[in-house]
């Protein structure tokens, strides 16, 4: 779950550092809540598909119900991860004026 969130926050940063729609703080903040409605948008897309497979047998197992539960920890993880560090890159921004780059240093 930490890689994908990780990942998550790589490619959800990168957009949030390139700029294009609007005003700089308004692109900086807006990624924010794109970045929340499409990952829980693939949270529950892949809950559906999780659901459709385990109900394929018409019964949910206990197997399932495990296997239902670590997943959607592992979702959670990720958008955690990923929202709080992007909400992070909102708050610097507004208060130094700029992002960071990938090293950390303000520019």
């Amino acid at each position: 779950a930490h890689i994908a969130g990780f990942a998550a926050i790589s490619a959800w940063s990168e957009l949030q550092s390139r700029g294009g729609m609007g005003s700089p703080a308004f692109h900086v903040t807006v990624i924010v809540p794109m970045a929340a409605f499409a990952m829980l948008g693939l949270s529950q897309l892949s809950k559906r598909i999780r659901l459709f497979i385990a109900q394929f047998d018409q019964k949910i197992d206990l197997s399932e119900d495990i296997w239902e539960s670590a997943a959607v920890d592992a979702e959670e993880d990720v958008v955690s991860l990923a929202i709080s560090f992007l909400s992070v890159n909102v708050v610097q921004f507004y208060v130094l004026g700029a992002l960071a780059n990938r090293h950390g240093a303000v520019e």
